[in-house]
């Protein structure tokens, strides 16, 4: 089958790398994982191209979490299965606390503010619908309607620890 891309200007290492340096100065070595087990023994993880996700690696992310983890994690995060399918419901949206309602490609970069500083959304954005504990730390800023002032990046406490969505 003849596969479309969602956008051309999607570069998933590119993304990669962006995550990285803003987080390795902050935090001295970087390991970088290919599997959601044992991640007990970091107190924080990012994973800013977690499209792909079991519902076993869901469960794991959520235990991570529940015990104390910082997890951070990128734009459509745990939207396939394995398989490469879609989910039908993402199996992160209770940990994370937001429902993605609605997704768009960007013609242009979108602003966002807030308590968490400024940022660029450049090559998609995503509306989140977020539940009542959740704490918003950036929105997107007024342009044409749509995203006027939603939640662009959200953080939760969840048990002992801590998820952002970016």
């Amino acid at each position: 089958a003849n596969r479309k891309k969602l956008t051309a200007d999607y570069d998933a290492w590119k993304l990669t790398v962006d995550f990285y340096r803003a987080t390795a100065p902050a935090v001295g070595g970087v390991d970088v994982l290919g599997t959601t087990a044992g991640l007990s023994r970091y107190r924080l993880v990012v994973a800013p191209n977690l499209h792909v996700l079991s519902a076993e690696g869901a469960r794991d992310l959520e235990r991570y979490v529940r015990a104390g983890g910082h997890l951070v994690l990128g734009p459509r995060a745990g939207v396939k299965m394995p398989t490469n399918l879609l989910w039908p419901i993402n199996p992160l949206e209770e940990l994370i606390g937001a429902r993605v309602d609605q997704t768009q490609v960007l013609s242009a970069p979108l602003t966002l503010t807030g308590p968490g500083g400024s940022a660029k959304a450049q090559v998609w954005a995503e509306r989140l619908a977020p539940a009542a504990d959740v704490e918003v730390l950036l929105r997107y800023a007024p342009l044409d309607g749509w995203l006027d002032g939603a939640p662009g990046v959200i953080t939760r406490r969840v048990g002992r620890g801590r998820v952002t969505y970016v």
